[in-house]
């Protein structure tokens, strides 16, 4: 997760100024704090790849994609746990159905018994981004996965949609391709990355 303390002392130590040229990678939540860093250094960040990612809009949460249900089992797990929650919400059956649903289910129970709990607040707390943050002048990049289970394809739409500069692929695999289809994912990366640079050379 990329804090405004975190930003805060990779400056204090010089190592963001020494970054240039870069491109920010983002998968699922990891897209929100993806656009937040590229905000925040702007003159450093040249594209933006987001792997099914989540593309928050100012003043907007997680929780605008995910039914009251759902998060009504997260809010409760949340108070059991101190603030944390997972496994209640996610039982390893339902993490291999739409998770790991391209693995053999040993695969995809190996995944969620090494998976850690995640603190509700990133998902409640709402973004503060300008209405054209910076990541919608940049080239970005976003791979669909086309086994994700999470969500459907109307949903990784309005996510491409949020970015006017964004160039499409997709490839074979569930949310965690890039972990049981690397290869594949890695060409359609490299295919759209091609574009990029022909298209804003």
């Amino acid at each position: 997760m990329v804090t405004s303390s975190t930003l805060a002392t990779c400056h204090s130590r010089g190592r963001v100024e020494a970054c240039r040229d870069q491109a920010c990678i983002g998968h699922s939540f990891g897209g929100v704090p993806v656009s937040l860093a590229t905000e925040a250094l702007q003159e450093q960040t040249q594209a933006l790849i987001y792997l099914d990612a989540h593309i928050l809009q100012d003043n907007e949460n997680f929780t605008a994609f995910l039914p009251e249900s759902f998060m009504e089992g997260v809010r409760q797990e949340a108070a059991e746990t101190g603030g944390w929650w997972f496994r209640k919400c996610i039982p390893a059956d339902k993490w291999a159905a739409g998770y790991y649903n391209d693995v053999s289910y040993e695969e995809a129970k190996k995944a969620w018994d090494a998976s850690h709990p995640e603190p509700i607040n990133v998902w409640l707390d709402r973004v503060q981004l300008p209405a054209s943050f910076a990541g919608t002048s940049r080239p970005s990049i976003f791979i669909e996965f086309l086994n994700d289970k999470c969500h459907g394809p109307e949903h990784w739409k309005l996510m491409t949609q949020r970015l006017p500069n964004c160039i499409t692929r997709k490839a074979p695999g569930g949310h965690f391709a890039f972990a049981t289809h690397p290869e594949e994912v890695a060409a359609a990366l490299d295919d759209a990355l091609q574009e990029a640079l022909t298209r804003y050379d």
